[in-house]
C-alpha cells in the first residue's frame, strides 16, 4: 500500500524510483545511505536511484539504490543501518574477489562449479546490452542469464570470457541449471489463499526462481492441464495447479497479489502470470486498473478453459 502526504513539512519528497516509501522512510534512508558514505570520507552525489561514487573499490561508479531501498522497506527503521552498511561492505569483498577471479576465468574447469542460471527482468538485461551477456530468453520481458555465482556476488558471464571454453550455450545453461539445484534446493509449501490452495515456493538466495526449470519433477504442484505461474521476485514462486474451471476465479485472485510482490522486490522478476505446461510457459496478458482485471489470453488457453468447463 503507498502512501501520500500533502502538507508542508521539512520530509523529502519521496522519488518516483521509490515511491513504497512514505516521506519518512525515506528520509530516514536517506541519511543512513549518507552516513555510510560520510564515515568512509567518499565523496558522492545521488541520482535517479543510484549513488555516484568517485572511488573504484566498489568495482563501479554507479551504485544501484533500489534493491537496497527495498530490503529496508521490509524491516524496521533500527535495522537501516545494518542493511546499508553490509549491502555495501559486500560490493566492496566482491571487487576484491572479482579481481583475484578474473585471472583464472579462461580455465573452465576452475569456474565451472561457479556458473548458474538467474532469470533477471528483460529490462534489466536491457540497461547491461544482450551483447554483454549470455542466456536466452524466458519470456518477453524474463531472461535466463548465465552468470558466475560467487561467494560474495553474482556477476554475468560476458562472451568473451566463455570464448575458448568450448562449450555451446545449452551446455553452459544446463551445467549452471545443475549448480544452482545442487546449492539452492527449495521445497514448495501449500498454503490457502483466499479460499483456493497454491504452493509457494520462498527463500532467502537469490535464486528461487530456479525451479522454474524443474516443474515437470513436481508432479504434486500440477493439475491435469498444467499450473499458473508467477515470478515476481528473486525470492519467490508461486503456482497454482489447473484441475477445474475455478482456475478463472485464481487468476482474477493472483494476478494482483503477484503485481503487488513484483512492485514490493526486492529483486523484482515479472510481474505477469503464465500458463505452464508440458514444459512450456506462455503469458496471460492482462491490464490492471483500481476497478478492474481485463484479460488477454491466447487462444489455446481459452480452449482448455473450454474442455474444463
Amino acid at each position: 500500500m503507498f502512501s501520500f502526504f500533502k502538507k508542508k513539512s521539512s520530509l523529502p519528497q519521496v522519488p518516483s524510483w521509490a515511491s513504497w516509501f512514505t516521506p519518512e522512510e525515506f528520509q530516514h534512508f536517506e541519511e543512513t545511505v549518507n552516513r555510510y558514505f560520510q564515515a568512509q570520507n567518499l565523496n558522492f552525489t545521488w541520482g535517479d536511484g543510484v549513488i555516484e561514487v568517485e572511488n573504484d573499490q566498489f568495482g563501479f561508479k554507479q551504485l544501484g539504490l533500489v534493491n537496497l531501498a527495498q530490503s529496508c522497506k521490509q524491516n524496521a527503521l533500527g535495522l537501516y543501518p545494518a542493511i546499508v552498511n553490509d549491502h555495501f561492505e559486500t560490493l566492496k569483498k566482491a571487487r576484491q574477489f572479482e579481481v583475484e577471479f578474473k585471472e583464472d576465468v579462461a580455465n573452465f574447469d576452475k569456474i565451472k562449479h561457479y556458473l548458474g542460471v538467474r532469470l533477471y527482468p528483460d529490462s534489466h538485461v536491457q540497461q547491461i546490452g544482450k551483447e554483454h551477456v549470455i542466456g536466452k530468453n524466458f519470456s518477453d520481458d524474463v531472461y535466463a542469464m548465465l552468470v558466475f555465482d560467487l561467494p560474495h556476488s553474482i556477476m554475468n558471464v560476458q562472451p568473451v570470457q566463455a570464448e575458448n571454453w568450448g562449450k555451446t550455450l545449452d551446455e553452459l545453461l544446463e551445467i549452471g541449471q545443475q549448480n544452482i539445484r545442487k546449492n539452492y534446493p527449495v521445497k514448495p509449501s501449500q498454503e490457502t489463499f483466499s479460499d483456493f490452495n497454491i504452493w509457494f515456493f520462498n527463500s532467502d538466495h537469490f535464486f528461487t526462481p530456479n525451479v522454474v526449470f524443474d516443474l515437470e519433477n513436481m508432479p504434486q504442484v500440477l493439475g491435469k492441464q498444467g499450473a499458473l505461474v508467477g515470478i515476481p521476485h528473486r525470492h519467490s514462486v508461486i503456482v497454482y495447479p489447473i484441475d477445474s474451471i475455478k482456475v478463472v476465479e485464481a487468476i482474477n485472485k493472483l494476478i494482483p497479489a503477484i503485481y503487488g510482490m513484483n512492485q514490493e522486490g526486492p529483486g523484482s522478476v515479472s510481474n505477469q502470470i503464465f500458463w505452464y505446461k508440458a514444459g512450456q510457459f506462455q503469458p496471460i496478458r492482462y491490464e490492471l486498473t483500481e476497478k478492474e482485471i481485463r484479460l488477454f489470453p491466447a487462444g489455446d488457453f481459452i480452449q482448455m478453459l473450454e474442455t474444463l468447463s
